[in-house]
């Protein structure tokens, strides 16, 4: 990833803080093998966002600990801070490059974290890097930004569509929970799965019908011609193997 420096260090006047509900109504808390990231999880989900920095900010500097941190400081409506935790474990030291080894859950994190900071451009650009455009998480980070340019002026929006470039002091509102504790596909809650696994595997499962379909098309065409040798399947895709010997060679010309 290759953001611009100005783009990460945008600091608005007044961070937008994210719409909240209650984290109970969502999903049950996550279930973590690490006693500490499971305390604080608890924590997390009744919304004691401070108790569970207090435990989280001496608990180390693994990627997960500080993941959860940042998380917590979105929540918090603090996202300046957020993006100076993500930004020191999400790029690898000394460059504006995201490590290769980290789970993606991260760097959408970041991504957020950026966007709820008034840089929707550097939310994109790290989102582009995860290359998983239809994760759901990633799907609402653009919708967000999607929301947001409908906001601006005519004047703006064309700058920001022709060279990338946010108001000053932007504030992108969100209106959904900010942060990944797990990533989606790792996720496990008391009592049932989590929305984002849920839609993730919505879309797996339609993915995998339209490919038994076209298969099922394949073999249903192939049977019929290994019952009769005269069968014609219809379509564009199948007009060529449709071609008798005749259309190939031709009239016969009489001598």
């Amino acid at each position: 990833m290759r953001a611009r420096s100005k783009t990460h260090s945008s600091q608005p006047q007044q961070a937008t803080a994210a719409k909240t509900s209650d984290p109970r109504s969502i999903a049950p808390p996550i279930v973590h093998s690490n006693p500490v990231l499971d305390r604080t999880y608890r924590l997390m989900h009744r919304g004691d966002y401070q108790a569970a920095m207090g435990i989280l900010q001496s608990a180390g500097r693994d990627p997960s600990i500080r993941n959860a941190l940042g998380v917590c400081l979105l929540r918090l409506g603090r996202p300046a801070d957020a993006v100076a935790v993500f930004r020191q474990f999400v790029l690898a030291p000394g460059s504006v490059s995201e490590r290769s080894d980290l789970s993606k859950h991260y760097k959408r994190n970041f991504a957020l974290a950026l966007l709820m900071n008034g840089s929707p451009s550097g939310a994109l650009d790290v989102l582009r890097e995860t290359r998983q455009p239809d994760h759901p998480a990633a799907i609402r980070i653009r919708d967000t930004v999607k929301q947001w340019e409908k906001t601006l002026s005519w004047l703006r929006r064309l700058d920001w569509k022709l060279n990338r470039i946010e108001p000053s002091n932007c504030q992108v509102p969100i209106d959904f929970e900010p942060g990944e504790l797990e990533d989606s596909g790792l996720e496990v809650h008391q009592g049932q799965e989590s929305e984002l696994v849920d839609d993730e595997r919505k879309v797996r499962r339609r993915k995998h019908a339209k490919r038994e379909d076209a298969g099922t098309g394949h073999q249903e065409q192939q049977r019929q011609r290994n019952v009769n040798p005269t069968f014609r399947a219809t379509g564009p895709a199948t007009e060529a193997g449709n071609r008798t010997s005749d259309d190939v060679a031709g009239p016969t010309l009489s001598v």
